[in-house]
């Protein structure tokens, strides 16, 4: 009587599949650089074939990422939504802004004198504020000089620059020249940039741009 053969299927890997394990550590510490995805999506594949343990594991793991990048589309938007600039980068509406990132034309407010600041209030220049910037420049790279120096460089470059700028302009006796410096070697290391302002000398508010 004639045998009947049949082939046993491969045995199953036990244990847990370290891809999915994977996922799950670089979903929980954000995605680090989408491989969450890639060690999840070859888990939930070899797992499959395996039998292996894990498969919850990658699905948490790719769910995190996701949930990481809705949170970052989120940030962008709101980032977007939040800013006074509009598409052009012209200031639009009140708001704050880093020293970093002002430009020349920007209108500002809350400046005080030898009080360091990261932020600064901005506003479209057709609403009262206290100064506008000028002008912009880097200084030299080099080691950090000191604060005296700096600033000596700064008043001088500014003083320079406002001048030639303004020079057409009805309001230049009126105006105050002022400057934003990194006073310290860690902004110096960072940033180098110098931020040219002018104020009403008289302490008033400008209503407008400072005419060229």
């Amino acid at each position: 009587m004639p045998g009947q053969f049949a082939q046993q299927p491969p045995p199953q890997q036990q244990g847990t599949n370290g891809f999915a394990i994977a996922a799950l550590v670089t979903g929980i510490l954000g995605g680090i650089c989408g491989l969450s995805i890639v060690f999840g999506i070859i888990a939930l594949v070899q797992i499959k074939k395996t039998g292996q343990r894990g498969r919850g594991l990658a699905i948490a793991g790719l769910v995190l990422t996701a949930a990481w990048i809705a949170l970052g589309v989120i940030g962008a938007v709101a980032g977007i939504a939040n800013s006074p600039r509009d598409s052009s980068g012209e200031i639009t509406s009140s708001g704050s802004e880093s020293v970093t990132r002002l430009r020349a034309g920007d209108c500002v407010g809350g400046i005080e004198d030898g009080k360091r600041m990261t932020e600064i209030s901005v506003s479209p220049c057709t609403q009262a504020h206290d100064g506008e910037v000028i002008s912009q420049f880097d200084l030299p790279k080099g080691s950090w000089p000191g604060e005296p120096t700096v600033a000596q460089q700064a008043e001088t470059r500014c003083t320079a620059d406002i001048e030639q700028a303004l020079a057409n302009s009805p309001m230049l006796d009126k105006l105050q020249i002022s400057y934003l410096y990194p006073d310290n070697k860690k902004d110096w290391d960072r940033d180098r940039g110098i931020t040219c302002l002018v104020f009403d000398a008289a302490g008033g508010k400008l209503t407008g741009s400072v005419p060229r």
